[in-house]
Order: structure tokens, then sequence, then C-alpha cells
């Protein structure tokens, strides 16, 4: 799930950072740093990192939502012959964004 990985994105206040693998995840508008980079550029062979969470006051309450995970990773070593017809995903997930909306009488 989000949250793991040695790159890890850190939270945000208003805006999270993504995760690291291959290069640094990018910053988020309410983060300091980013997720670290780790793993070989060219050749991966560990998992993506989850992003960070994102921190929001929404009508006086402090909500955190969830950052995504990060991908899998997959390698194939093959001595013959090999033949697949369907389809691999390696995708990470999306993060969570969940809050009331506020009504503000004046």
């Amino acid at each position: 799930g989000g949250r793991a990985g040695p790159g890890v994105g850190p939270n945000g206040f208003y805006g999270a950072s993504g995760g690291g693998h291959g290069g640094p995840g990018g910053i988020g508008q309410g983060a300091s740093t980013t997720g670290i980079a780790y793993g070989n550029t060219f050749r991966p062979t560990s998992l993506g990192s989850g992003g960070g969470g994102n921190i929001h006051s929404n009508c006086g309450t402090i909500n955190a939502n969830t950052g995504g995970s990060g991908g899998a990773a997959l390698r194939v070593v093959v001595g013959g012959r090999f033949s697949h017809s369907g389809t691999i995903t390696m995708d990470g997930t999306i993060g969570t964004s969940v809050g009331p909306s506020c009504t503000y009488t004046w």
C-alpha cells in the first residue's frame, strides 16, 4: 500500500510529495522534501515507493489522506520460447482524497 518503501514521499500540509525510485519523487506544494532516489535507474529490481499523504484542515477538522502505492517489479528470464497474449500491469495506485465540504453562514 501507500506509505511504504525506502523512497516514500513525505507527507505535506495541502500537498504531499511523490515517492522516489530511479530518481527523486516530485515535491508537493506543502512539503519541503521529496521521496529519495534509490535502486538502479536502468535495471530496476526493487519495488516503487508510495507517495506521501496530504494533510489538510477542512471545516476545523484535520483530515489525512493516504498517498498511492508504488509500482511493482517484474523480471522474466526465458531460456527457450516465451509467448504471452495477455496484459501485465505494473502500476501503482492513486492516493485518496477525502473530507467534507464546508458550509459557512454569516
